[in-house]
């Protein structure tokens, strides 16, 4: 099952590109990126890892070295987790780490991943962003989402 969002995204970026071609805009299409709110932006990158499992080794790969806000969601439950890091990649190299699991069980995603498995989630990279702004567009996504298993609600706190 991919993202249902994808003919969207496809379609609207067809409708951009082809008001550029018709010559309605003659602005870089970079520059355009920059003035759309995040909000759009994640709905054209979409990312998103139906299965955490199967997909472990693109998921470190992909992300190694890039900061952004996440978000890990239990299929059975629809529960979910925002999370952001400097370096998600490393990040989630934790989350396979049986043994950080073991140690960090007062993280209420981590004891749901302990105890569902990892192919009962799905990964969403919400938003990739400059390190200096993780925080910041973490609390966005805490506020606006609502996570269950996010005990603590401010951005940055360490018990999850």
């Amino acid at each position: 099952m991919g993202n249902p969002r994808g003919g969207l995204i496809v379609l609207c970026l067809f409708f951009i590109f082809s008001l550029f071609l018709a010559g309605f805009f003659s602005f870089e299409f970079k520059s355009f990126l920059t003035i759309l709110p995040s909000e759009v932006l994640y709905a054209m990158i979409g990312i998103v890892y139906d299965n955490v499992d199967t997909d472990k080794l693109k998921i470190i790969k992909e992300n190694r070295g890039r900061s952004g806000v996440y978000r890990i969601t239990n299929l059975l439950t629809g529960k979910s987790y925002i999370g952001s890091s400097i370096d998600l990649g490393r990040r989630f190299m934790n989350y396979y780490s049986v043994n950080s699991l073991l140690k960090a069980t007062g993280m209420a995603i981590c004891r749901a991943l302990l105890k569902y498995g990892y192919s009962s989630f799905k990964l969403e990279i919400l938003e990739f962003c400059d390190k200096k702004d993780v925080l910041k567009r973490e609390q966005y996504y805490l506020d606006s989402l609502k996570p269950e298993y996010n005990v603590l609600k401010t951005a940055g706190s360490s018990s999850g």
